[in-house]
């Protein structure tokens, strides 16, 4: 099995349609958007988007299972990553390194922090205006990227790369590509 294989055996493939999530979207979901796992293949595009590399500093906002935190880790390198998310019971259950991955080359001995509650919360805030973070994804949708648009900012203007999911964050300065949207602050 290669080390792709494994990812994709950790993490249920249920990717939503990529013409409407919202048919999934319950009440219950709140205001920033259900969890809807997210393809490993569309993972390992966004992160590919992003250029993450060894030396990153991954915060997924929303983390859900925790997939984007362990394949930047394992696949891409990345120095940390770190997850949030405010459903216990969606919240990540991984232990790093999952079994499965105990024999293959992996591209890092970091393992993924996770955190479970509101990212305004006074635990949690630390960890979102950490000026560490390189990458951010904020796989939410669009009133999540109003609500947080100074936080989002903060962090576009300092250099982090964004990667927003399916959900264009309206600006005009970003790159898209099949639905994966990444914001960098043009450094020329």
């Amino acid at each position: 099995m290669n080390f792709y294989d494994a990812l994709v055996t950790l993490f249920p493939v249920d990717e939503a349609p990529t013409d409407n999530n919202f048919p999934r979207w319950m009440p219950e979901d709140g205001i920033y958007g259900p969890f809807i796992p997210t393809g490993m293949e569309r993972v390992k595009l966004a992160l590919e988007l992003a250029e993450c590399k060894p030396g990153d500093h991954v915060l997924d906002l929303g983390c859900g299972d925790g997939r984007f935190c362990v394949t930047a880790l394992a696949s891409f390198g990345a120095s940390s990553a770190t997850g949030i998310d405010s459903d216990s019971e969606k919240s990540p259950y991984l232990f790093f390194p999952h079994p499965s991955l105990t024999k293959m080359p992996l591209k890092t001995s970091a393992t993924p922090t996770f955190l479970q509650g509101d990212i305004r919360d006074a635990h949690i805030k630390p960890a979102v205006i950490d000026p560490s973070i390189t990458i951010l994804i904020a796989f939410l949708t669009p009133e999540f990227s109003s609500d947080f648009r100074d936080i989002l900012i903060h962090h576009h203007d300092r250099g982090c790369r964004i990667v927003a999911v399916t959900f264009d964050l309206a600006n005009p300065g970003c790159n898209g590509v099949n639905g994966l949207w990444v914001y960098e602050k043009d450094h020329k």
